[in-house]
């Protein structure tokens, strides 16, 4: 049970952490994006 749980937290984890870093990238594209959209 606990093998389980740990396989399933290691990957809950590591989705959380990839779609941050997705949502971050993404959040800093845009900024760039705007910020030369500006000039």
């Amino acid at each position: 049970m606990f093998e389980k749980l740990g396989v399933y937290g290691v990957v809950l984890t590591a989705h959380v952490v990839l779609n941050g870093a997705k949502k971050t990238y993404t959040l800093k594209m845009w900024v760039i994006i705007l910020k030369e959209s500006h000039i």
